[in-house]
């Protein structure tokens, strides 16, 4: 079911990095992406959290066995080093981001088992869209989230991450 191929999907990425999340945000984060940037001092990958923001506890990946999207995924929507955001406290619905200890990206895994270095630059397209609704049985619509978003999906006719700047 893998129509891109298996070199253009990610099975596996990192969530390594400062390991931090904000929590308790507003809902419009999950209306519009580009609304999580709000938490970053400035709206660039790895700008750091601004110092009036709740964060999490628990850094991320420390329990990696819970399950909980905070702690053990990432999502194909913000690049690379974005904020990661909830919008209560651990285990709530929220938008998060791949990070890494590397300045300027991340290692991903994919499908193929090749790994390749996808730099926080990589296309996400306008984050101001509107999620796509998922509707069960129906043919997922094709990610709005640019090369990123594609690579985060199974059917989005992406091109190979060698070819990505």
């Amino acid at each position: 079911d893998i129509e891109d191929g298996l070199a253009n999907t990610i099975s596996i990425g990192e969530i390594a990095g400062s390991g931090q999340w904000a929590i308790n945000q507003p809902e419009r984060i999950l209306r519009s992406p580009k609304n999580a940037w709000e938490v970053f001092r400035e709206p660039k990958p790895g700008a750091g959290f601004k110092s009036d923001v709740d964060l999490a506890s628990i850094r991320r990946g420390a329990l990696l066995a819970d399950g909980a999207a905070a702690h053990s995924l990432f999502q194909t929507i913000l690049p690379p080093g974005a904020p990661s955001c909830s919008t209560g406290r651990e285990a709530n619905d929220g938008l998060f981001s791949a990070s890494s200890m590397h300045t300027g990206g991340v290692n991903l895994a994919m499908l193929d088992g090749s790994v390749h270095f996808i730099g926080q630059n990589i296309d996400v397209n306008d984050l101001g869209v509107k999620p796509p609704v998922i509707v069960p049985g129906e043919k997922q619509p094709k990610s709005p989230y640019g090369v990123w978003g594609l690579l985060g999906s199974a059917r989005g006719n992406e091109a190979h991450p060698n070819s990505i700047p």
